[in-house]
């Protein structure tokens, strides 16, 4: 039987954006008690094995962790300036660069795993659209993402893959105008709920919904 420790280095990218978004979220403050900087998942290199598995693990050797990493980055300057500088835009820019280049190579991937990367890119695209633009779940260019990701999503089946659409489930939500899209992202989280995932997957979905009743009730930004 595997200890919980190893779960946690192989879905290093899954635990390290739960923990970012807790920490952004106005819902979870109360209840969250570490900052992504200090979690065990990301300091725990006494084992070679566990360090090896951590290297080869989903999301760090094709970069989404370290651009997970710039986009939590920007979105906490975000909150703290109130909006971006021109800096940060230029950032902001390279980051969309970066997701492209991913989303290319991942094709040469198996179809299943492309499928995950896929769809994780076009997750933290949206994520990063909606810290540039606040306002704009409902643009195009957000749409087109949401629509991209989630077909994306659902090529991924396999146990070992489907705790990661935690992080499209989210990213998307937040910009799901359509029933069609919402029911979608409502199946996400169930797929994900029913998986091994040590997480508690209720509060991102709550997360989400209530984006939905901001958005429904005139409301033109749901989270961040």
């Amino acid at each position: 039987m595997e200890s919980q420790s190893t779960p946690s280095q192989r879905y290093v990218l899954l635990y390290t954006f739960a923990d970012y978004v807790k920490e952004l979220s106005d819902y979870c403050k109360e209840t969250s008690s570490s900052t992504p900087n200090s979690s065990p998942d990301q300091s725990d290199h006494q084992s070679a094995s566990r360090h090896q598995e951590r290297a080869s693990a989903f999301g760090i050797q094709n970069g989404l962790l370290e651009i997970m990493e710039r986009v939590y980055i920007l979105h906490v300057d975000a909150r703290e300036t109130k909006t971006l500088e021109s800096d940060s835009v230029v950032d902001a820019v390279d980051i969309w660069n970066d997701l492209d280049h991913i989303r290319e190579e991942c094709q040469q991937d198996s179809a299943e795993n492309a499928s995950l990367q896929t769809a994780c890119v076009w997750a933290l695209f949206v994520w990063l659209y909606l810290v540039v633009h606040p306002k704009g779940a409902g643009d195009e260019r957000a749409q087109m993402a949401v629509r991209n990701g989630l077909t994306a999503s659902k090529a991924v089946a396999s146990e070992e893959s489907l705790p990661f659409l935690l992080i499209p489930a989210f990213c998307l939500g937040l910009a799901a105008l359509e029933q069609e899209e919402r029911d979608s992202v409502v199946e996400l989280f169930g797929k994900i709920d029913g998986s091994f995932v040590l997480i508690d997957v209720r509060i991102y979905r709550e997360i989400v919904e209530e984006g939905w009743q901001e958005l429904d009730s005139g409301s033109d930004r749901t989270w961040g």
